[in-house]
């Protein structure tokens, strides 16, 4: 029996803001929402389940919610809340879209929305007028996907321009926006080498924070369908059948030891803040 597939208008699925089902939460003590105004992402990144959509699910790569609905929930959410909120947007890359970005920017400040934002974004594929939108929109902090720098990104169809990431990190936080930045550890044929370059590459970008990952593949990926063909060794299966993996070039130890070490490394001055921070307030 062939299942009803589900509706391609993302405006079809009911808001769960608008229809009041998390009022008790948005009028009580709410510091913090998630938001998505698109899903899917245009991309092929072999290791990342927003290909899952359309490569297995039949749907179109990238759907968007109306720019009406966007507002729409922006404007509940802000009265609901009286503006005290930030707002994280769950968009796979939401600067992937220059013109549906420049009305939606440009919505949020006619509507007067002035709520603070945080976006996912591909760094390198910024230019200086998404910059200035973002900015002005409300957006604190962007998270960006720096990965690896070196051949394995090639391997899982990931290209991006180092030279134009540089550039638009450093205008970012000339414009006083956060940047949290993230490393995949374990993809396909990384070796050492790679990943302590790739290290030594962030640590002059001068990023806020960072995050080194050892990288599974979730199920559906390419990665995970097929490992052996990556170059990827089933290290363990848990109960509930999550996988981890090792890789050729780099086993699950090492793997770890240096999404550790990476960790210590990218983020001392923020630790040691931490440190001082909690020293402070125990002391107070």
């Amino acid at each position: 029996m062939d299942l009803e597939k589900p509706p391609l208008d993302l405006d079809e699925y009911p808001s769960p803001y608008l229809v009041g089902i998390l009022d008790d939460y948005l009028t009580g003590k709410c510091r913090y929402l998630g938001l998505q105004t698109s899903r899917g992402c245009p991309f092929n990144c072999a290791y990342c389940v927003w290909n899952i959509q359309w490569a297995f699910e039949g749907l179109p790569k990238i759907r968007y919610f109306s720019l009406d609905r966007v507002i729409e929930e922006l404007k509940y959410i802000k009265r609901k809340t009286k503006g005290k909120v930030g707002i994280e947007i769950y968009d796979a890359t939401f600067n992937e879209n220059r013109n549906r970005l420049r009305n939606l920017c440009q919505a949020i400040k006619d509507n007067k929305i002035d709520l603070k934002f945080g976006v996912r974004l591909r760094a390198d594929l910024l230019n200086d007028e998404q910059i200035e939108m973002l900015k002005s929109m409300g957006v604190w902090i962007v998270r960006v996907g720096i990965e690896s720098i070196g051949d394995s990104l090639k391997i899982v169809n990931r290209i991006q321009s180092q030279t134009k990431m540089d550039t638009n990190l450093m205008n970012l936080r000339k414009k006083g926006i956060y940047i949290s930045g993230n490393i995949m550890i374990g993809l396909p044929e990384q070796t050492k080498e790679e990943v302590t370059r790739t290290i030594e590459y962030v640590k002059k970008l001068n990023i806020n924070v960072f995050t080194v990952n050892v990288y599974d593949p979730p199920s559906g990926t390419d990665l995970y369908n097929d490992p052996a063909h990556h170059g990827l060794i089933e290290f363990r299966v848990t109960e509930d059948g999550r996988k981890f993996f090792e890789t050729s070039f780099l086993n699950r130890k090492e793997l770890i030891e240096l999404a550790r070490k990476g960790n210590m490394e990218l983020n001392s001055v923020p630790n040691e803040l931490l440190k001082i921070y909690k020293r402070l307030v125990t002391f107070s």
